[in-house]
């Protein structure tokens, strides 16, 4: 860590970045999406049947988007105190500006950063596979731009794997731009365990690869059905914004993930009579 920011020519950079003498991988950071993070880079004959991405403050929905000279200062000011006192979502430092994250790295001195899109999972729910497969594609290449231009950013993938073809067709071209890990939904694909012999050969390219798969919050339900809700009493308030869950959505939240992991590896350890 030192030799790396001897590199960039920081005076006592052990002292000025957040971690100071740690090291540090970020496992679980976020870009934030324009309302174009689809549409640039999606075929125009299907833009008009993507899903809307939109969120943020006016003046942080475009990617071309001008941060004051005096704003940015302000917040490169704040030195290792950016992630206490500096702003979130849009208009975070290098939350839609892949410079201005590489000038975030720099002073939080994080060793790299898994990167994935906030707004994106519920391209998971589109029920025409080509149009599905068509989104994820247009999002991997929105987030191997932004991620291209800094080593430390490792972006992570969209895919699933409910057609064998179509999905491994997304997983190559997802990994052929320098993209993983591939996150996927945590559902039953097409009907079946995802330890089914029909994907062996995705779960085979992975391996090949050397790259993992995840499953982020957002890979299932964030939220639990109204029904359980239903207490006689005053209906609790609805966040309308990303990944914010209520009490009781936090207490199963896990769920789909476990069991999507749990019958993985039971597919592969135990006989199939046994089910």
């Amino acid at each position: 860590m030192r030799a790396y920011f001897l590199r960039l020519n920081l005076p006592d950079a052990f002292d000025m970045t957040y971690v100071k003498d740690r090291r540090v991988i970020d496992a679980d950071s976020h870009l934030m999406e324009w309302p174009g993070f689809l549409t640039d880079y999606a075929p125009a004959a299907i833009r008009s049947d993507l899903p809307v991405i939109a969120g943020g403050s006016s003046g942080f929905q475009t990617k071309a988007y001008e941060r004051s000279v005096e704003a940015r200062a302000a917040l490169v000011a704040l030195g290792d105190d950016l992630v206490r006192k500096g702003p979130k979502w849009h208009e975070a430092l290098g939350a839609i500006d892949p410079n201005e994250r590489r000038e975030a790295l720099d002073l939080l001195g994080f060793e790299c950063q898994v990167v994935y899109s906030s707004l994106c999972a519920p391209l998971f729910g589109i029920t025409d596979s080509s149009l599905r497969y068509a989104a994820y594609r247009a999002h991997n290449r929105a987030m191997a731009e932004f991620c291209a231009n800094d080593p430390r950013l490792r972006g992570v993938a969209l895919c699933d794997l409910d057609e064998p073809d179509g999905s491994l067709a997304e997983l190559d071209f997802a990994l052929d731009l320098g993209l993983g890990p591939v996150w996927l939904p945590a559902r039953a694909p097409g009907g079946m365990s995802p330890g089914h012999n029909r994907y062996d050969t995705f779960w085979s390219r992975l391996a090949e690869r050397g790259i993992p798969f995840v499953l982020h919050v957002g890979s299932g339900p964030l939220q639990i059905d109204d029904a359980w809700r239903n207490n006689g009493r005053a209906p609790p308030m609805r966040m309308p914004v990303a990944e914010v869950i209520n009490s009781k959505d936090l207490m199963v939240v896990y769920q789909p993930a476990e069991r999507f992991l749990s019958v993985l590896i039971l597919d592969q350890n135990v006989p199939g009579e046994w089910f």
